[in-house]
């Protein structure tokens, strides 16, 4: 099953550069359910895990902005406190439903 439709000529002239579309049908696979993601930066070493909230641009290192988060021995970035504080919410929500 194919899980990604990308025009390739619009992809090659846009990325990193500016939006091109995408469809995916990623969203019903259990793979990219919070918890698996969850388990998986569980498992990955902590230099390799980083949380974007997709509003930090490209350039922006994570490790400067102001909004972290250590848990679990790993830290976390995020673009805004309000960020932080939706990842805060739906961790608790995942813990409380394990």
């Amino acid at each position: 099953m194919k899980l990604l439709d990308i025009d390739r000529e619009a992809f090659a002239a846009g990325f990193g550069r500016a939006a091109f579309p995408l469809q995916h049908r990623l969203a019903g696979d259990s793979l990219f359910s919070l918890e698996r993601l969850v388990a998986l930066s569980r498992a990955l070493p902590a230099d390799k895990v980083e949380y974007n909230a997709g509003d930090l641009p490209i350039s922006v290192d994570p490790a400067t902005t102001p909004h972290r988060l250590a848990q679990a021995g790993v830290e976390h970035h995020f673009c805004s406190a309000h960020c932080r504080q939706a990842f805060v919410d739906s961790s608790a929500q995942a813990s409380a439903t394990r």
